[in-house]
């Protein structure tokens, strides 16, 4: 991809490690850059003096020309949560499109998106009856994310743990 990218290379294992608690939510060992680890990166090298820090999902994996923007979430969703995933989302292709040079017009035809959140951490309530086949249905807690669909990624996925390694990982 880029000088770096190429020096924050992990794991998907690694990035969805749940720093409160250390448990991850793949065993998956594909490379993947960590994006949390080249936004602080960004930020020292450009030397920005920011009161608000700028958020950023947890890899980013290539592969052949498609590029995925991966997000974990071990803990509680609720509809903060959500918000805070669509900062994660504007800041990560700010950022992403500085280092690249690509613009949304490149996200829009070769990146998607993908949650990953743990539903055994989540009230019945909240994601259970959402889950449709381990994959989050649009009319759920996390439709305000599908608007970015089209618009900043070629397609947005909202798995379960399960759901992804089956839909995802199993297929790398």
């Amino acid at each position: 991809m880029c000088e770096i990218f190429d020096k924050h290379i992990s794991t998907l294992q690694k990035t969805s490690i749940d720093t409160c608690n250390g448990k991850d939510m793949t065993n998956s060992q594909y490379p993947v850059v960590d994006f949390d680890e080249v936004k602080d990166e960004y930020i020292d090298k450009n030397s920005l003096k920011l009161k608000d820090i700028p958020s950023s999902v947890d890899a980013i994996l290539k592969k052949g020309n498609d590029i995925f923007f991966i997000e974990f979430k071990n803990g509680r969703l609720d509809a903060k949560d959500v918000y805070d995933i669509r900062k994660k989302i504007y800041d990560t292709l700010l950022i992403y499109g500085d280092i690249t040079g690509n613009t949304i017009n490149y996200t829009r035809e070769f990146v998607e998106f993908i949650l990953v959140c743990n539903a055994e951490r989540n009230s019945k309530e909240n994601l259970a009856e959402t889950f449709q086949k381990n994959k989050m249905s649009e009319s759920s807690l996390f439709s305000p994310l599908f608007p970015f669909e089209k618009y900043c990624f070629k397609k947005i996925s909202v798995y379960t743990k399960a759901g992804f390694k089956q839909n995802f990982t199993n297929n790398l």
